[in-house]
């Protein structure tokens, strides 16, 4: 009986110090985890690269943001996301345009999938709404969601910047998106203008971020069409 009693005791120890060792495994790899966040080298105030389209029947502003962020730990790129919110209106004539915006439910009871969140149409107006493209054959997506399929004018990549970097990639460290909000069918004889404020920024994902900022600027531009 006294070595059954010894042989339990021994059992008991030893699984103290494998359940201790596992637990510190754990403990240090969930605290990794929660340090890891956002690290950004760098981001270009987009109202740099604002110009006019004007030509033949377009009414455009062309704006582009190029980020890249650091992959060396604690940092790590797909902690850092993208956003563009926009607020503002269209006119035609002095009138304005209504235009309709998608944005995610707000009644909508979750949880969902990212990207897949049940959606609203909201009028463009004086309050800042996320702002979305809209590809064919892809469908509604938003400025820089990784989990949301980009193009060529909204993507994550592998390295370099701007329109030469290389094919989509969601973990890449670089970031590149363009627009041109506008008009592109103009009529003879009417007058046309997009005045709309963005706000661009680098978010984090993940728990913090080094370097995060955001950009907010004016795109307005009017145009009579002869």
């Amino acid at each position: 009986m006294k070595k059954t009693r010894i042989v339990i005791v021994l059992s008991i120890v030893i699984c103290f110090f494998i359940f201790e060792k596992q637990y510190r495994v754990f403990a240090q790899d969930h605290s990794e985890v929660k340090e890891v966040k956002c690290g950004v080298l760098t981001f270009n105030d987009p109202s740099t690269t604002l110009s006019d389209i004007t030509g033949g029947t377009n009414c455009k502003k062309h704006f582009t943001a190029d980020a890249t962020f650091d992959p060396n730990a604690p940092h790590a790129c797909k902690c850092c996301e993208f956003r563009q919110y926009v607020k503002g209106g269209f006119a035609v004539d002095g009138n304005k345009v209504p235009v309709k915006l998608v944005a995610v439910d707000p009644t909508a009871v979750g949880p969902f999938a990212a990207g897949t969140e049940p959606t609203v149409e909201i009028d463009l107006d004086t309050v800042f709404h996320e702002d979305w493209r809209d590809y064919p054959r892809v469908g509604k997506t938003r400025y820089g969601h990784r989990n949301e399929r980009g193009k060529a004018a909204d993507k994550f990549s592998k390295g370099g910047s701007g329109a030469d970097a290389p094919n989509v990639d969601d973990n890449g460290c670089s970031y590149h998106m363009l627009d041109e909000p506008g008009f592109d069918n103009c009529q003879s004889g009417h007058s046309y203008t997009v005045d709309l404020t963005f706000k661009d920024e680098v978010v984090s994902v993940c728990t913090g971020c080094d370097g995060c900022k955001s950009y907010e600027f004016v795109a307005k531009v009017t145009k009579t069409q002869p």
